[in-house]
């Protein structure tokens, strides 16, 4: 009966990898955090490691888990709930991009308006809670801002308006 990737991957790894460095791979994997990567370069260093420390990470909600613990802690805290929900990995990937996006997007907006000496967000922004495609979103609108966010619970990204 031939092998499956994952068997081969491991008996692959166990014969041609010296355990020194099968040692410093794992140790490398649990100390990952995303520190000043990017997302993808963290999901990619991530991938990379993992396969080396296939035991810390046995299930895919492990993995997640895993994934969400070494994320900077904004975005650690916005996917906590991921891990409740059984949301995939790719899925929660692509939430922590975008969620990576609205960060940065902040962040400009901040040191823009602060260079522009207007110390913050208009004063006129409001919110609140609107329904959209069927689920409750909240909404954050400041007309004297580039940007407005719409919240919710299954999608978070920036709505250019």
């Amino acid at each position: 009966m031939p092998l499956l990737w994952h068997e081969f991957s491991i008996l692959f790894l166990e014969k041609f990898i010296p355990q020194t460095c099968k040692e410093e791979l794992r140790r490398d994997f649990e100390q990952l955090c995303q520190g000043d990567m990017t997302m993808t370069q963290y999901e990619m260093r991530f991938a990379d490691l993992a396969r080396h420390a296939i035991w810390l990470v046995p299930t895919k909600r492990e993995r997640i888990k895993r994934f969400i613990d070494g994320l900077n802690y904004g975005l650690c805290y916005s996917l906590a709930r991921e891990v409740e929900m059984y949301a995939r990995f790719d899925q929660v990937f692509k939430i922590a991009k975008c969620l990576e996006l609205v960060h940065r997007l902040e962040r400009e907006e901040r040191e823009v308006k602060m260079t522009r000496g207007s110390g913050g967000f208009s004063g006129t922004s409001s919110g609140g809670i609107v329904s959209v495609c069927h689920m409750d979103a909240l909404v954050l609108f400041d007309p004297g801002s580039t940007y407005s966010y719409v919240l919710s619970y299954f999608w978070i990204c920036p709505v250019i308006l």
